[in-house]
């Protein structure tokens, strides 16, 4: 799970870098537990940020995208 957790945050700051509106303080605090909506693609996982949770509301969903490979390194 801290892998998983590691590469969200690197997305998120990554994202906040770029001038996306995301909320500092949550790039490293967020919430991940058993009721963390995800889905899968080819590659691996997609976690599901709701509106307010890592974000503006105007900036809608979040989707990271975590690779398989992030759980094997």
């Amino acid at each position: 799970m801290k892998k998983v957790e590691k590469s969200i945050s690197n997305s998120l700051l990554a994202m906040y870098n770029a001038g996306v509106s995301i909320f500092e303080e949550n790039i490293y605090d967020f919430q991940l537990d058993q009721t963390s909506e995800f889905f899968l693609y080819d590659k691996g996982i997609v976690i599901r940020f709701h509106p307010y949770e890592v974000a503006p509301y105007a900036k809608g969903f979040v989707d990271i995208k975590v690779p398989f490979s992030k759980f094997n390194t």
